[in-house]
């Protein structure tokens, strides 16, 4: 029997999957995950064992909360007034309890010349490390020879 109460947890790393699981299990809530990475939700922590060629990206997954997780969606707008989350693919999900579990983004020092003078990308050949995608762009850069800065 699955209850009435509407959960809404932003952020499909592990935090975010454990809670839906406690949340969902004996039908305690219906819970939907947005999850902003396109990619199957994986350990984090071992993404460098991904970049060190130690491990596939298959290897760190984690297990799916099935339909309840909603890949490469961002919550973009909470409006607490109406209960709802509203996403970048246009949809808007009422919620009775909203859980964020984001994690954290990357740490940049503040070095001048970092960014471009217009934006906030980081220039060709400066990685961030704390996704996937940030795994495998710097794995596809990664050359013999190359010299690096950590």
């Amino acid at each position: 029997m699955t209850s009435d109460r509407r959960v809404v947890v932003i952020g499909g790393g592990l935090a975010g999957l454990r809670c839906a699981a406690r949340l969902t299990a004996g039908g305690a809530a219906a819970v939907t995950v947005l999850g902003e990475e396109p990619h199957a939700p994986y350990n984090r922590v071992l993404l460098a064992e991904i970049l060190a060629g130690r491990y596939a990206p298959e290897v760190i997954a984690l297990p799916e909360p099935g339909p309840a997780l909603r890949r490469g969606v961002r919550a973009v707008r909470v409006d607490r007034a109406e209960r709802a989350v509203h996403c970048d693919d246009g949809a808007v999900l009422g919620y009775d309890t909203l859980v964020l579990a984001t994690g954290s983004n990357p740490v940049l020092p503040p070095l001048r010349g970092l960014f471009e003078p217009d934006g906030r990308e980081l220039p060709e050949g400066v990685h961030a490390f704390r996704t996937m995608d940030d795994c495998l762009a710097l794995s596809a850069a990664v050359r013999p020879g190359l010299r690096a800065v950590v």
